[in-house]
């Protein structure tokens, strides 16, 4: 089988428990920049459909520099 490489654009919400927002958002892009993805792999797929398996093996963040990430939610509840 041959290997084919995508690049897309991908969104994620990520949990973070801190004491304050402000410490959440301090750490979230040094834990982000430092994620292993080597054990990121999707498997599942059968033959019938031609694919072995999927691996995410490089990602990139991307947050506005003035506002940072967008908060939604502090423990279940919806921020407004």
């Amino acid at each position: 089988m041959k290997e084919f490489a995508f690049d897309i654009k991908l969104s994620a919400v990520v949990r973070v428990k801190a004491s304050s927002e402000k410490a959440a958002r301090k750490i979230l892009p040094e834990v982000l920049d430092s994620l292993d993805l080597t054990s990121c792999e999707i498997d599942g797929f059968n033959d019938s459909q031609g694919v072995k398996n999927v691996v995410l093996t490089e990602a990139s963040i991307s947050m506005d520099d003035e506002e940072g990430p967008y908060l939604f939610e502090i423990d279940g509840e919806d921020v407004a």
